[in-house]
């Protein structure tokens, strides 16, 4: 657990946000019932419609009241922190190297190449104290991965919080059919944003194989000889194990989030067409890509109307009705 980025109690930004839920959760309920008696009263007056309806208001319900409450309550956010963060999350138990692991050896490649550096500058410039340029480069590489790593898990938790002050006011929104896409999106990207530490865990099996075999090289008597024997190849060896270690982590910090963004779509996608049908499930693993569901309004589509008219060109004249009775 790094000190800066792994403890989720931010109090006074955390408790601001409970605030503004506290502050939400009232109008968010006034739009739900809306939204509810919209839906009850409205359309063909169909019993399954109907029924739907009042599951999805008995849902919205049920989230507003667990999502985000006042602190010391349990809550579905600090559940899904938890479930990938928290001390025993599954992120901590996959067998992943730990960050203690990864750091201390990174730090110790970091001190190995800064060491030969310093006597390849002490063979060359006899005399001189000053440092050169390539010691700075040695330890910015090496140590700009893990400032980017904590950088991204303070912005990880931030983003939690945040998604649990404004979840509320999305899930009011599941009420209306033309903004229902919203609050699903909103729901399947605070997840995946929750599962960030795990695609990072992860990740440091490949870390610690890099440093692994960085320290190996590093350790060997040919590369070490080149390096103090002031070989230019032997020190920029040295400085290249820094970059590509570094590179990694930055690399898979920033990847992994768009990673499971898209697996997580893949998965709401496969849920629905297994459990709510093909076009339902087709529909929802759209959202999060921006694609309009049949007879309804994703995230950048065009009008209602527009979605609507594709469907029925792609769609043979007797299953209209049925598409049209789905997605209803």
């Amino acid at each position: 657990m790094s000190i800066l980025a792994a403890q989720f109690d931010y109090p006074g930004f955390k408790a601001a946000c409970h605030l503004v839920n506290t502050g939400i959760v009232p109008f968010a309920f006034f739009m739900a019932v809306i939204g509810f008696i919209q839906a009850w009263t409205s359309g063909s007056g169909d019993l399954e419609h109907k029924k739907n309806s009042f599951v999805t208001f008995i849902v919205i319900i049920g989230l507003l009241a667990l999502w985000y409450p006042p602190q010391g309550q349990p809550s579905i956010v600090q559940g899904l922190w938890e479930l990938f963060t928290g001390p025993n999350s599954i992120s901590e138990n996959i067998g992943a190297p730990t960050e203690l692991e990864t750091d201390g050896k990174l730090a110790a490649l970091v001190a190995t190449e800064t060491l030969a550096s310093v006597a390849k500058d002490k063979e060359e410039n006899p005399g001189e104290s000053g440092r050169q340029w390539s010691e700075y480069l040695q330890q910015v590489a090496g140590l700009g991965g893990i400032f980017f790593l904590q950088f991204a898990k303070i912005l990880q938790n931030m983003s939690l919080m945040i998604a649990g002050a404004l979840g509320s006011f999305f899930f009011g929104l599941m009420m209306f059919q033309q903004t229902r896409s919203t609050a699903i999106t909103f729901m399947l990207v605070t997840v995946s944003v929750a599962m960030w530490p795990f695609g990072w865990a992860l990740a440091r099996f490949g870390t610690n194989f890099l440093l692994t075999l960085a320290l190996e090289s590093m350790g060997t008597s040919a590369v070490a000889g080149k390096v103090f024997n002031n070989d230019p190849f032997g020190a920029m060896t040295a400085i290249s194990w820094s970059a590509v270690v570094s590179a990694w982590i930055v690399v898979t910090t920033a990847g992994i989030p768009f990673f499971l963004q898209q697996l997580v779509s893949y998965g709401a996608a496969s849920f629905g067409g297994q459990f709510l049908g093909s076009a339902q499930g087709t529909a929802l693993g759209g959202l999060m890509e921006g694609r309009a569901p049949v007879g309804g309004i994703g995230v950048g589509s065009g009008a209602p109307q527009a979605a609507l008219s594709g469907s029925r060109a792609a769609l043979p004249s007797s299953s209209i009705p049925e598409a049209l009775r789905l997605t209803r």
